[in-house]
């Protein structure tokens, strides 16, 4: 392929902001929203819990599904555009209306009203992401751009979380949870729109032929270097989108803060990463993909237990103690954020050599399907957790625990990475040269 142009990468990568928008601000906030540490409950802890999980998971079983048909559509706009410009307007809408429930109090109305919202969005969010995410390793071809490119997706994807996770509190005290939904949607929206723009698709894949579905998920599930990958990336989500969703309860419980303060709290996490940004891409050319990704687990499995500790040193303040533990967070968590999709296309590279077809979408549907049942379980372990050690003050070991249960997890993802791992890029020529 030609090499890509610097707007169309920067218009494509733009896309990762509208996405993090709306992950980061429902990760941090609709459990908040509906199962309040103080105040009127909206639906029951437990019930919110197995909803979350079940939708995650339903929705996971979804991604293949939609990959596979991104892989087969033929359109005169490509195999990818046609998913996101469709799906975004619909995504937005649910976005906006996931967060305003009938009922200010517990009630059988809100618990369908959730069920059937969080469970479009859900589906809503991986249609248009998953096609997205495909056009990765179709546009960027060479190793180094592939980092690069995932690298400046990663910049977009913090400025997002930064609107969502320094923004998404003022907002809703400034203007309740509608007027952040509106303000929140409507950045979303612009930045797809965009990302469509910036959107280079290879000719070549019109002329591809595919093979069944059944074939195809077949082919995908006994690919050992894709499971092994993945497997660390269900280990890593079990406990990450723990911390994600804890977040407001860590502010206001144990920070003693207010939600306005979010981004107090969040500012060090993505000052991390952005710091992060330049030595990755440095190393990235020098050192293998895989052993800096095994570092960073590694260092992560460390950080996360720290939690239980936050808040309880003598002689420094509350918020310092969390700014620093958020950033020492965002600064190995950068290449566990960056470097899934290098590794995805270099398995696809690997994938089309022995077909001769290109199926992004399909490992993409495949991973990103994993992924969220990684999440559905930590919902339900968080839900365990709260329930059982407390969510509010005094009682917020529930909190705390997220902290070394996360650990565990991901030591557990790195165990199964680094052994079972073995893919290298496929020798092509590097598309910037």
């Amino acid at each position: 392929m030609d090499e890509i142009k610097w707007h169309n990468k920067m218009l494509y990568a733009s896309g990762s902001l509208a996405a993090n928008v709306l992950f980061a601000t429902t990760n941090q906030w609709l459990m908040y929203r509906y199962v309040p540490p103080k105040g009127r409950i909206l639906v029951p802890l437990l019930v919110f819990s197995f909803i979350m999980g079940a939708g995650r998971l339903i929705d996971g079983v979804l991604d293949p599904l939609v990959g596979y048909l991104s892989d087969s559509i033929q359109t005169r706009w490509g195999r990818r555009r046609p998913f996101i410009a469709l799906g975004t307007p619909l995504l937005v809408v649910a976005f906006f209306f996931l967060w305003l429930p009938p009922d200010p109090h517990i009630s059988r109305a809100n618990t369908i009203f959730f069920i059937c919202l969080v469970n479009v969005f859900f589906f809503l969010y991986t249609f248009v992401m998953i096609p997205m995410m495909a056009v990765l390793p179709e546009m960027a071809t060479g190793d180094k751009d592939r980092v690069s490119l995932s690298g400046i997706q990663m910049v977009f994807g913090l400025v997002g979380s930064i609107a969502a996770a320094m923004g998404s509190g003022i907002l809703i005290v400034k203007m309740g949870y509608r007027g952040m939904a509106v303000s929140l949607g409507a950045l979303a929206f612009i930045f797809y729109a965009l990302a469509v723009l910036g959107i280079k698709e290879p000719d070549h894949t019109k002329r591809e032929t595919q093979v069944p579905l059944k074939s195809a998920l077949a082919s995908t599930f006994t690919n050992k270097d894709f499971l092994a990958f993945a497997a660390s990336v269900v280990f890593f989500w079990m406990g990450f989108n723990m911390l994600l969703q804890i977040t407001p309860y860590f502010l206001t419980q144990i920070m003693l803060m207010k939600e306005a303060d979010m981004w107090k709290l969040m500012a060090p996490f993505m000052g991390a990463l952005l710091i992060a940004f330049l030595p990755v891409t440095y190393l990235a050319g020098r050192v293998s993909k895989k052993t800096l990704y095994s570092v960073c687990m590694a260092a992560l499995g460390v950080i996360f237990p720290l939690l239980m500790w936050v808040g309880r040193v003598k002689g420094i303040p509350l918020p310092v103690q969390g700014m620093v533990f958020m950033a020492a967070v965002g600064l190995a968590a950068f290449p566990v954020f960056v470097l899934p999709n290098a590794f995805i296309g270099d398995i696809a590279d690997h994938d089309a050599a022995k077909t001769g077809m290109r199926r992004e979408a399909m490992y993409f549907g495949v991973y990103c399907f994993l992924q969220k049942l990684a999440m559905a379980i930590s919902v339900v372990m968080l839900g365990f957790l709260y329930n059982k050690y407390g969510y509010s003050a005094p009682h917020v070991l529930g909190i705390r625990l997220a902290g070394p249960v996360t650990g565990v997890c991901i030591f557990l993802g790195l165990i199964v990475f680094h052994f079972g791992y073995h893919c290298e890029p496929v020798g092509k020529t590097d598309s910037t040269k």
